[in-house]
């Protein structure tokens, strides 16, 4: 990338936080701007601090976009129209979120996220909620529920889904949960080996058809599961 698109790029990124200082911390904020600095847009799109910012600039190429590529899967496997979808730790900027509105013409897109940018206005088939998703959290009127590397919001996610018998699809996160409450794995390897023999066995046993495991090449260390009836 050329040095003056380079500048062009990193003035429009500042201008963005300048936005929306009140979105990130200092430190999140110093932490995007080094990336900016260093433009390697194939990091930045395997980095999810910085993405969205990216991905809401227009500078992410469509194969490194990861929400234009899990939005294209969702869609494969379970259709976008129509559906009531609901959608774990969209982050500051719904980027997943708005993709699939995008693309539907029926149906809606409902995301919870504490962080979500005030900044950002939902609708009647847009709904933001700023606040945490649990295992109880109501879903009698979701039809699908997904996570793109939603943290420590996969656990619940998850639960929930089987609990209420919801079709459900996860991108797991990068390098497993992270915090407190998942210290007594010793390894992300671990982790996902002990997630992915829980969830098979519950899909078994609720009669939600087969887990399926699907590795994207581009983001192939971290995979997605979900039900397939």
């Amino acid at each position: 990338m050329a040095t003056k698109d380079k500048m062009v790029i990193y003035s429009k990124v500042q201008r963005f936080l300048e936005k929306h200082k009140d979105d990130y911390d200092r430190f999140e904020i110093q932490g995007v701007l080094d990336y900016a600095k260093e433009s390697n847009i194939e990091l930045i799109a395997k980095t999810d601090l910085i993405r969205g910012i990216y991905d809401e600039l227009g500078y992410i190429p469509d194969d490194l976009n990861i929400y234009k590529i899990f939005t294209e899967i969702i869609d494969d496997q379970f259709g976008l129209n129509g559906k009531r979808i609901c959608e774990v730790g969209g982050g500051v900027i719904p980027s997943l979120a708005k993709k699939i509105h995008l693309k539907q013409k029926k149906g809606n897109i409902m995301v919870y996220d504490p962080r979500l940018s005030q900044k950002e206005r939902g609708g009647r088939r847009f709904l933001l909620k700023r606040e945490f998703f649990h295992k109880h959290t109501p879903v009698e009127e979701v039809d699908l529920l997904i996570g793109l590397m939603p943290c420590e919001g996969s656990d619940p996610l998850i639960e929930n889904a089987l609990c209420h018998q919801k079709d459900f699809m996860i991108w797991l996160c990068e390098g497993g949960p992270h915090g407190d409450y998942f210290d007594f794995y010793e390894s992300d390897d671990e982790w996902l080996n002990s997630t992915l023999s829980r969830v098979e066995y519950s899909v078994n046993k609720n009669q939600m058809g087969k887990l399926k495991v699907l590795n994207y090449p581009t983001f192939s260390d971290y995979p997605i599961i979900y039900n397939e009836r």
